[in-house]
């Protein structure tokens, strides 16, 4: 079930408001994106239906530019609480809104002008909804498990240190195991 928008801004807005901090309207857009695509890659479904532009300072969703653009580099005033979201929309949310709360505005900006929707859209054009799944799939599958020790991400039971041994070769190696038995066969 897809959401506006501005319920899912509205709510970002009282994230940020549960942890004391100020967002700016640029920060608010840059942290729909994030959410957007986040939401598109674990679910496969758009958190929200509004397109995504390419603008020159990142991915933007028009609807909230018109509604917070008074506010320019200012903080959004505080609104009331959202309800009606589902639990695991909140979880998502609330995730994506712990890993990049720390972010200023034109950190997001940057971050987003090194990442393929925006890059590879025209500007002023719609980012689509696969570019975005699409790249944050690969980004979020990436990173998953880059800091679990082996073994831990899954349950112990799964892992066998003698059967995987090989396979964890390849991995901090690039493939040579891979590359030297090819070699000799």
């Amino acid at each position: 079930m897809a959401y506006s928008a501005n319920d899912i801004a509205s709510y970002i807005l009282q994230l940020s408001e549960e942890n004391g901090d100020e967002i700016t309207p640029l920060k608010l857009e840059k942290l729909l994106y994030y959410a957007q695509g986040t939401f598109l890659a674990l679910k496969h479904e758009a958190l929200f239906d509004d397109e995504v532009l390419a603008w020159k300072h990142g991915p933007v969703i028009y609807s909230i530019y018109k509604k917070y653009q008074r506010y320019g580099d200012s903080p959004i005033p505080k609104e009331g609480k959202i309800s009606g979201l589902d639990e695991q929309t909140e979880a998502i949310l609330s995730a994506v809104y712990a890993k990049y709360r720390g972010f200023s505005p034109w950190q997001l900006v940057d971050k987003t002008h090194r990442e393929a929707p925006w890059k590879d859209a025209g500007m002023n054009d719609v980012i689509t909804s696969e570019s975005i799944r699409r790249y944050f799939e690969d980004e979020i599958l990436s990173t998953a498990f880059h800091d679990v020790p082996a073994g831990e991400a899954f349950p112990k039971e799964w892992y066998d240190s003698d059967e995987d041994a090989e396979w964890e070769n390849d991995l901090s190696t690039g493939g040579e195991t891979d590359k030297a038995n090819r070699r000799l066969a």
